[in-house]
């Protein structure tokens, strides 16, 4: 199974205006004032060059590229002794793929991921079945700056009135097909996933099991992580209108 992670980003754009004064201006106290010693839109006036240490945004296509390590598959076929039994039909084919991955993955800067083992399987089942039962199981590892991230996989969070939530915030992880449908949206999937947090410090690792099991489950394909970046607090007030209230007269 691949790693993705899917984002709602919001970018601002902050413009500066410098305006060319033809008269001199007058100050006060305490006055920054900008003037521009030529007229910035000349045809002939120079580009200057690109800033050598500009920050560069983060581009998820370089850092989203994992490496496996390894990679298992296996397939099986059951056969009954018709000395044993009546005669049956062979069951099968099932399979089953194993793979263990390598280069941790950066789903955000401060955040990375590893995909330890991943298995995806189909277990035999007879000639007249058409669907076969299938299960996944993962184990996968996180590990942060806990002061920036934080996982709601692993805990709840709560903040005081004057604490800023954290930069990014883990909201939720699910399993995908190859067509991109969440397993869980399927049908007749159970299973969970199971969450351990450590660390030292600020520093936290965290591992995350997860097992399925159902006849959709052999067609995981893709890990979605759901972040919440940069959140923030609001106040919501409501008000319950037309609520029967009895009478407390004697």
């Amino acid at each position: 199974m691949r790693s993705g992670v899917l984002t709602n980003l919001v970018v601002v754009a902050l413009c500066a205006c410098i305006t060319a004064a033809e008269q001199p201006v007058q100050s006060f106290p305490g006055d920054i004032i900008m003037m521009a010693v030529e007229e910035p839109n000349a045809p002939d006036r120079p580009i200057p060059p690109p800033r050598q240490n500009a920050v560069e945004p983060w581009n998820p296509g370089k850092h989203l590229l994992a490496t496996w390590e390894s990679l298992s598959t296996v397939r099986t076929h059951r056969i009954y002794n018709p000395a044993l039994q009546p005669p049956r039909e062979p069951e099968g084919p099932g399979w089953s793929l194993s793979l263990a991955g390598q280069t941790w993955i950066e789903l955000v800067p401060g955040l990375e991921i590893l995909v330890e083992q991943a298995v995806a399987e189909n277990a035999p089942s007879p000639s007249r079945v058409r669907t076969a039962n299938g299960q996944y199981q993962f184990r996968l590892r996180a590990r942060y700056d806990s002061r920036e991230v934080f996982c709601l996989l692993a805990a709840t969070l709560h903040l005081p009135a004057s604490q800023t939530p954290p930069r990014v915030i883990v909201v939720d992880l699910d399993v995908l097909d190859a067509k991109g449908r969440s397993i869980r949206s399927l049908g007749s999937v159970s299973g969970g996933i199971m969450v351990g947090t450590g660390g030292t410090g600020s520093q936290a690792a965290t591992i995350i099991h997860g097992t399925g099991n159902g006849p959709a489950c052999a067609t995981a394909a893709t890990f979605r992580f759901k972040l919440a970046l940069n959140a923030y607090a609001r106040h919501i007030r409501f008000i319950l209108e037309n609520v029967p209230v009895p009478s407390f007269r004697d």
